[in-house]
Parts: C-alpha cells; sequence; structure tokens
C-alpha cells in the first residue's frame, strides 16, 4: 500500500502577489486552515490565525510543532495521513518585508505602529473568521476575541478536536 500524506500547500502564487518583492519573510498576518482537496467549495476549516514580524519563520515553526503533534490544531494522526485533505498555509495581510522590518529595529515608534498595525488586523481576522482552535464561542473565550484569546489556542486539546473534528467530518463527505 502506497504512504499516505495529508497535503500541504505553503504561501500560493496569491501570497506572493501581496507582496511585490516575493519575500515571503516579512510581517503580516497568516492562517492556517483544512479543506477537502479538490472540494474546496465544501468549506475551508480555518484552524490558526497568527501574526509574525517574520511570517515564514513562523509559519514553518508551527508546521514543525503540527508535524510533531496533529492535536496542536484540533488533528488526529489519521488526519495526516489522509490524502483527502488539504492543509493550506496562507498570508492574510502583508505589511512590509524583512529589509523593511530589519530598518525598523533601530526606531522603536515605526516598529510600535508596525506591530499594533498587525495585532488589529489579527484580531479582526480571528474574529471575521474564526479559527476553530482560537475561537470558542461556547466556552472561556467568549464570542469576541480579546489578547488572551486571539494571541493562543484554546488551552484545552480535547476541546479544540471538539471543535474541528465535525467539520473535517462535513467537508469529507
Amino acid at each position: 500500500m502506497a504512504d499516505r500524506r495529508i497535503n500541504i500547500s505553503y504561501f500560493g502564487s496569491s501570497d506572493i502577489q501581496k507582496n511585490p518583492d516575493g519575500d515571503e519573510c516579512g510581517a503580516g498576518v497568516y492562517i492556517f486552515e483544512l479543506f477537502a482537496r479538490g472540494k474546496e467549495d465544501k468549506g475551508v476549516i480555518p484552524l490558526y490565525i497568527g501574526q509574525a514580524l517574520n511570517i515564514q519563520e513562523k509559519c514553518y515553526s508551527l508546521m514543525n510543532m503540527l508535524l510533531r503533534d496533529p492535536s496542536f490544531f484540533g488533528l488526529e494522526r489519521a488526519d495526516m495521513e489522509n490524502d483527502a485533505l488539504e492543509l493550506r498555509v496562507r498570508i492574510l495581510d502583508f505589511f512590509a518585508d524583512a529589509e523593511t522590518v530589519a530598518g525598523m529595529k533601530n526606531d522603536a515608534g515605526k516598529m510600535d505602529r508596525l506591530t499594533a498595525n498587525i495585532r488589529a488586523t489579527e484580531e479582526t481576522q480571528v474574529n471575521e473568521l474564526k479559527p476553530r482552535t482560537q475561537y470558542d464561542p461556547e466556552g472561556i473565550h467568549g464570542k469576541t476575541c480579546t489578547k488572551a484569546t486571539f494571541d493562543a489556542f484554546i488551552p484545552d486539546v480535547e476541546k479544540r478536536k471538539e471543535l474541528v473534528r465535525p467539520e473535517i467530518r462535513k467537508i469529507l463527505k
């Protein structure tokens, strides 16, 4: 039997267009999302939204965590071996390329404004897209995100799975 694996797409061409220099290492807001390969019209499950001054570095780190422990994103090992699923990492909003960010490191005011803009965009995106590992409408996280909720995963791994598993079953039908 052939070895089956989840398909992973990491920063597509539309992400490159958001940054004319093609530099994926800049600052911005990104999303990890899951869908049934070839059936994106059945729905896309937003798993996690984050922000970073170096998107690529942060996403690689999260991807490594996911591959080591799928429950991190509310998934199970069987999901990681299911070639009918696709995990996509994409940029939602791009703010500055790596060179610009490096140039701001000596200007605290500019860096603070950049960071505040990125965090505000992240919070807006979390509230709009309701990523399942961060947004628990019935639990301790409430219906509107605050710094404590959009900054972190829902602490209970089983709760993350409880929010993600039914949606996976729905998109695979």
